[in-house]
């Protein structure tokens, strides 16, 4: 389970904000060193979910594979 406070700093708020995420992630969980448990003080965090796919996409107007964001190792894939 994440840290409800690691989701609060400010560089996670696109996990909300994004119109791709937001309320269609399904879940979302450690990945790298903390899912391993070879975690040091000074480790990165790495964040992998899923997300379901949005009306727009449904429909076929608009389609994604995955969102990533590079700046806190976060990767959110799209269920298909």
């Amino acid at each position: 389970m994440i840290a409800i406070t690691i989701l609060e700093r400010p560089e996670y708020q696109f996990l909300k904000t994004n119109p791709r995420l937001g309320k269609n992630i399904v879940l979302l969980t450690y990945g790298g060193s903390y899912a391993y448990g070879t975690n040091v003080k000074g480790s990165d965090i790495d964040l992998q979910g899923c997300a379901l796919n949005g009306k727009r996409d449904l429909l076929g107007a608009e389609s994604f594979e995955q969102v990533e964001d590079t700046g806190t190792d976060t990767t959110v894939l799209c269920l298909q």
